[in-house]
């Protein structure tokens, strides 16, 4: 099943050239929207990179937005995340402390994460998933007192 993400995705084809991400994120900004994650990487096209935005819109309709957007000469195109169609997945690393393997082994029906790395203070675990499955994994192992939590932002690619 996949899960709609809060808010709402953008995916934008970009011209790879210096400065365009900050034209990008200033129209953003000026539409008065706020961004939960940013996510650039290149395509098969070394002339084209994909920008994945995760924007706060509970209030706001992207319409406008992503006219705005495809009319900008660097934006070769502008599109709205659809679950119907499109899949998005980010990843969450998280160092635990030692003494909680168990509690974390306890998880691993529920959420299928990975282990990384483990020393004698901490167990370092990758866990990926659509934006529900990540909130839920952070929250799940929050008791178990996190050293240190860091989460990429969603990337989307169509079935």
């Amino acid at each position: 099943m996949t899960h709609q993400p809060d808010g709402e995705i953008l995916i934008i084809f970009v011209d790879n050239q210096f400065g365009v991400l900050t034209r990008i994120t200033a129209m953003i900004r000026r539409e008065g929207f706020n961004m939960h994650t940013l996510t650039v990487a290149p395509t098969a096209d070394p002339q084209v990179s994909r920008v994945t935005i995760h924007l706060d819109s509970r209030q706001r309709d992207l319409t406008q937005l992503l006219h705005r957007l495809s009319r900008m000469d660097c934006v070769r195109r502008a599109q709205r995340y659809s679950a119907d169609t499109q899949v998005s997945r980010g990843l969450l690393l998280a160092k635990l402390p030692v003494q909680c393997q168990k509690e974390l082994e306890a998880l691993a029906g529920e959420y299928p994460y990975r282990f990384v790395s483990r020393d004698s203070r901490s167990i370092l675990v990758e866990f990926s998933g659509d934006s529900q499955q990540m909130n839920g994994f952070a929250a799940a192992i929050a008791p178990m007192n996190p050293l240190e939590v860091a989460r990429t932002g969603l990337v989307t690619m169509e079935y």
